[in-house]
């Protein structure tokens, strides 16, 4: 009986005592709460920041607009980052996965910001960060769901669902970062080709067009013994920045270049060069006559910013490319002073035909020369090719966040908005042709018709004319259909003597 009552004592004793202590749980309980408080709080500063990034793509905002969303961006982001330093610091247990998991996070978002913030001196981090920021949002909201149900052993979401989600979001996350990195890299930034193999390339290409010339128009005709196989170097050249760039001529051996002779000034691409104009040599020198003097055209062309002899200069996508014409143009007028002169620019080379054209109007009419415009694949401006592009790739929009794309910093460099190269395109007196294909996936068609649309709505509509062909892909239509293009290019001529 008294072992009993003493028993009885005791038992109240203790639980008197572990009644007065501070539980243990509830205070782990707390702090777990605190912890994945400041973890939503964390990604919602980062998701806000990219909200306020993506809006520089969506809308035309001025330059204060802009840089007070820059700024704006990068405090979200800081407070994002000192959040999460503040949450290693308070997590009690460092030894857990939940640790492991902030740990882990915090590095990727710290290295992130660190690629923004270095974007302006190599653009291809801002891609990284832009996309590692991306990816880490979802992650991170997988994480809190199987990390704080399930690694904590906490009542809520069943364990399939958040183990679904956790599973499904890696998958996604890995998918973005191939689409998001790999692809712009391969698509824009490693295929430069060397003068070397841009040769090589044109060269094959060049025998088969004109292989496929003498099949259409019933010749035997060996362009090896006719042309060279090097643009040959001029006395010509002008400035790029500050670098003297040369200008080669393309015209065949027993006929060079002379004064007064009709003239086609090259515009290449992206990855092209120099060389690229010789794939056309043949159709504009036998085939396509300047209706006054019935005569061919011979060609000249010099290696664009970015690529060839001038890799090392900043692309910007028709902005200072269409200076570049601009100054080329006006040697070329100096120097060889030619009657009739076509200009022809392929994809960015058409885009910077048309820069070139609204921006120096007044030196194509103080030239005194006949001056005809021929653009092939052009996008109408900067950012609905980015845009464009991205949409067909399947290509994440981070890329053409104006810090991860040099396209964007050059166009927030003038406008914080884009230079959109068909709202001038009607004060063009000189006449144009339009050249599309109905399935080109990087320059869209519908580009093409935007142009024939603006231009059939103003005064120069007599000036204009256009070759869509359905089945064309990118710059295909003066490479496949040739005798479309030749028929199309001397009507336009033609129409326009």
């Amino acid at each position: 009986m008294k072992k009993n009552i003493l028993k009885k004592r005791k038992t109240k004793i203790i639980s008197n005592l572990t009644n007065e202590l501070p539980n243990p749980n509830k205070k782990e309980s707390r702090m777990n709460k605190f912890i994945v408080a400041m973890y939503s709080t964390q990604i919602l500063f980062e998701i806000l920041a990219v909200i306020l990034s993506i809006s520089l793509i969506s809308t035309s905002f001025k330059y204060l607009g802009s840089g007070l969303i820059i700024i704006l961006s990068g405090i979200m982001f800081i407070a994002a980052l000192v959040i999460g330093a503040a949450m290693l610091v308070s997590i009690p247990n460092k030894k857990n996965h939940v640790y492991k998991m902030n740990v882990t996070t915090f590095v990727f978002l710290a290295f992130a910001m660190i690629c923004i913030l270095s974007s302006l001196g190599m653009p291809l981090l801002g891609v990284i960060g832009y996309t590692t920021t991306f990816i880490l949002i979802p992650l991170q909201i997988a994480l809190v769901l199987f990390g704080h149900f399930h690694w904590s052993r906490r009542k809520g979401i069943p364990k399939f669902i958040s183990l679904f989600i956790f599973i499904t979001t890696i998958f996604w996350c890995t998918w973005y970062l191939i689409t998001s990195l790999l692809v712009p890299v391969l698509l824009i930034y490693i295929k430069r080709p060397s003068l070397e193999s841009s040769k090589q390339d044109v060269l094959f290409a060049t025998r088969i067009v004109n292989q496929s010339l003498n099949k259409e128009f019933g010749r035997n005709d060996d362009w090896r013994k006719e042309w060279n196989d090097e643009p040959k170097k001029s006395k010509t050249h002008f400035k790029m920045d500050q670098r003297d760039v040369d200008i080669y001529e393309i015209a065949p051996i027993k006929d060079p270049i002379k004064q007064n002779d009709n003239l086609v000034l090259f515009a290449h691409g992206l990855n092209g060069t120099r060389y690229t104009a010789m794939r056309y040599m043949e159709m504009f020198y036998k085939y396509i006559k300047e209706p006054n003097t019935n005569r061919g055209y011979k060609m000249l062309s010099f290696d664009m910013r970015g690529f060839g002899s001038n890799r090392d200069l900043e692309r910007t996508y028709a902005l200072k490319e269409g200076d570049d014409l601009n100054n080329a143009f006006k040697a070329i007028i100096r120097d060889y002073k030619p009657k009739h002169l076509v200009i022809y620019g392929i994809s960015n080379g058409a885009a910077s035909t048309v820069s070139f054209a609204t921006k120096w109007q007044k030196t194509i009419i103080n030239s005194k020369t006949d001056v005809k415009l021929i653009e092939e694949s052009g996008y109408t401006s900067a950012r609905d090719e980015l845009r464009a592009m991205t949409e067909q790739f399947g290509i994440p929009h981070q890329i053409t966040m104006p810090q991860a794309f040099p396209l964007y910093r050059q166009i927030t460099k003038t406008f914080w908005g884009s230079r959109s190269y068909i709202d001038d395109v009607n004060k063009v007196e000189q006449p144009l042709m339009i050249i599309h294909g109905g399935k080109d996936i990087i320059v869209p068609f519908d580009m093409g018709q935007r142009y024939l649309e603006k231009r059939n709505k103003g005064q120069y509509k007599d000036r204009t004319s256009s070759l869509f062909i359905e089945e064309a892909g990118h710059v295909k239509v003066g490479r496949e259909f040739l005798k479309e293009f030749i028929d199309g290019v001397n009507k336009f001529l033609k129409k326009n003597k």
